[in-house]
């Protein structure tokens, strides 16, 4: 009797964890073609990050490990902003884009060195809005 309800319990165990990963994966899938469909500006995400990323590279000297560290917090924040370019409601929508320029700075602050970010922040703070 205990072997049978311990191997009933481990197919349904075994049901639920091979569910939950096809759906993970199918979940995966979909987030992946999205990034690939979206835009920034009308630009397409992944063009809009690498452009903005090698422009801070070459402006700010960036090294290879800051430059890697940059294109992350970019993608990150190009898909925030093109979700919240799509919000309807106006002040939502510019208050989303105040959060996200504020966790910009923030970012990059812990990216880059004292000088580089007084640079970011006199020339190119607003470029990358």
């Amino acid at each position: 009797m205990k072997k049978i309800l311990l191997l009933s319990t481990l197919a349904v165990a075994l049901v639920y964890t091979s569910n939950a990963q096809q759906n993970k994966a199918n979940n995966s899938t979909q987030q992946t073609e999205d990034v690939s469909k979206m835009e920034v500006a009308g630009i397409p995400l992944t063009v809009y990050v690498q452009g903005q990323t090698d422009q801070m590279t070459k402006d700010l000297g960036l090294s290879q490990q800051q430059a890697s560290s940059v294109l992350t917090v970019n993608r990150n924040l190009a898909f925030m902003t093109s979700k919240a370019e799509r919000i309807s409601d106006r002040k939502q929508a510019a208050q989303a884009i105040n959060d996200i320029a504020k966790l910009r700075r923030e970012q990059y602050q812990k990216i880059l060195t004292t000088q580089q970010f007084e640079q970011w922040s006199k020339t190119g703070a607003r470029a990358s809005r």
